[in-house]
Formats: structure tokens, C-alpha cells, sequence
């Protein structure tokens, strides 16, 4: 078990303190608890004492077997929290941009297989140089990096982790919204550049790349981004980054099959990233039009 998961469930207000007070409320020995469930007695006590994870059906069993069933959705709730962990970009850039990209090299590094949906800006893992360097001012100008040279720094690291995309022995799923590829984090050419690269990537043989044109009409909500490395899902926040494991992740998982649903893949991608860059082409190139976005 891990200590920080285990740390947070036997917490005053965690879950297994939670499962533990309802059976001393209830009148209920461990041993009896067992019976009813028809578990070991030994599970209600790792459970109590934070050496066992229970499971959502564990969890809904437990109350009910307690006349506790007004309380499963709370319960369910700290559930959730016990698999998550959460970092506030403060504490995560407190050594740098730098750092933090090399932390998430490592991450790509141990999985095999990332899966990152995208709603606002291109992965990480398939960004130019040039388009991160944007990107990291932006990050740069809301959490307060140290200077302007972190800038390049986090560039370089991130492309560093984008050639762990042609290893061949990883599987890769990039799944983006539309507005990926028109807005402009970045100046025109950089963009431009930065489409070219989305091109080459998408004819990988270990890339799935896909994307939700723009009036699809959608079964499954769009809430935010969030990557899937194996078991493991981060999703970022303007003041912080949440970390998930089990049953929470699998719902992450399960979210991003059905939104493969809606995508287009292949040739139809392309053709979606191929209008883009002509589009930004034709702005640069027309005067005109320029002067009347100006």
C-alpha cells in the first residue's frame, strides 16, 4: 500500500475512518461485518485500517450492511479523493519549468502507453520548439517563474520528451479539439510550423492521432484536458495539477473512448490540420484581410 494513500484513508475525515465509525454506529463486530458481506474478516480489518483499498461495490456494500445508504455518495466521494493527488503550480515550479518537464520525461519514459486529450493547445509531446517557447510565457506570466530564461529551458526539456513519440515500443493517442489547431498561442509561422509537425507525427505507426471537428455534436460533455500515462491521469488546472490512480482513472479512460467516438481519424484529420495551415497561409498572405482583423 502506498503510505501517502494510505496516510489520507485513515485521516479524522477518511474513508476508512468513515467505514469504521458506521460499523461501531451499526453495532457491528468486524467478524459480524464479515459475515453479512460474506468477506474474510481479515478484509473489513485491512480495509479499517487503511492496508486495503476498497473497491466502489465494497464501499456501497459496507453502508448498506450498516443502514448507512444516505451516506454512499459521500463515501464514494472521499473515495475518489483518497486516489487523487493534488500539486499547485507553486510548489511544482519552485525548481523551475525545467524541472517540471524532466519530472514529466520520466513519466512518458516509464509508460506505455499515453493517451492525452486536448481541448485548448497542442500535447506537450508533439509541440516545436518554438511553439513551447509561446507557450512557456504564457505559463511563465501566471505562476510566476524565477525569469525569462526558464522560457528555453522548458523548450529543450520538452523536446526531449518528444522523441520518446518514435519509440516504437510505446503506443501513443493524441485526441484533440478543433480549436487546437486555430488558435494562436503563438505567431502565424510558428503555428504554421507547428501544424507541419502535427502532420508528420499523425503518419507514425505507433501514433493514433484524431480530432473533433467543430459542430460535431457530442454524446459525452467536454470538461477539460487530461493525459493517461498506463494507470495513472493527470488533468491540469489554472492553480494546480490533479493526479489520479484506480477507479478514478479508469472513468477518465472510459470518458476518452467515448470521445474517440466522436473524432475523425486518418486522412480526415489531416485534411483538417491541412486547412488549417492553409487558412493562416492565406491571412499572412492577404493584406486585406489583415488589415481588417486589425
Amino acid at each position: 500500500m502506498n503510505p501517502n494513500l494510505k496516510a489520507k484513508l485513515i485521516a479524522p475525515d477518511g474513508l476508512a475512518t468513515r467505514l469504521r465509525v458506521l460499523r461501531r454506529a451499526s453495532d457491528l463486530s468486524g467478524v459480524r461485518l464479515a459475515a453479512e458481506l460474506g468477506w474474510q474478516q481479515s478484509k473489513v480489518s485491512r480495509i479499517e485500517t487503511g492496508d486495503q483499498m476498497p473497491s466502489s461495490a465494497d464501499v456501497r456494500a459496507w453502508a448498506q450492511a450498516c443502514d448507512a445508504t444516505d451516506q454512499i455518495g459521500e463515501l464514494l466521494d472521499l473515495r475518489i479523493l483518497a486516489e487523487s493527488n493534488q500539486t499547485t503550480w507553486r510548489r511544482r515550479n519552485r525548481h523551475g519549468l525545467a524541472a517540471v518537464q524532466a519530472e514529466f520525461n520520466e513519466l512518458v519514459r516509464r509508460s506505455e502507453v499515453v493517451r492525452h486529450f486536448e481541448t485548448s493547445v497542442v500535447p506537450g509531446l508533439l509541440q516545436t520548439w518554438d511553439y513551447t517557447y509561446w507557450v512557456a510565457q504564457d505559463v511563465i506570466r501566471l505562476h510566476g517563474a524565477r525569469d525569462t530564461g526558464e522560457a528555453a529551458a522548458m523548450a529543450d526539456m520538452r523536446q526531449h520528451r518528444a522523441g520518446y513519440v518514435h519509440d516504437l515500443s510505446k503506443r501513443f493517442e493524441f485526441l484533440l479539439a478543433e480549436p487546437v489547431l486555430r488558435w494562436l498561442p503563438c505567431p502565424a509561422e510558428v503555428m504554421i510550423a507547428q501544424l507541419d509537425r502535427l502532420l508528420s507525427v499523425s503518419l507514425l505507426p505507433n501514433v493514433r492521432l484524431g480530432v473533433i471537428p467543430l459542430g460535431t455534436r457530442l454524446d459525452t460533455a467536454v470538461q477539460n484536458s487530461f493525459v493517461v500515462y498506463d494507470d495513472i491521469v493527470r488533468v491540469d488546472t489554472y492553480v494546480a495539477e490533479d493526479e489520479y490512480s484506480g477507479e478514478a482513472a479508469m472513468k477518465y479512460a472510459m470518458v476518452l473512448d467515448m470521445l474517440w467516438q466522436e473524432a475523425v481519424e486518418g486522412d480526415d484529420a489531416r485534411q483538417l490540420i491541412i486547412k488549417a495551415a492553409a487558412d493562416l497561409r492565406q491571412e499572412q498572405a492577404d493584406p486585406i484581410h489583415i488589415a481588417e482583423e486589425s
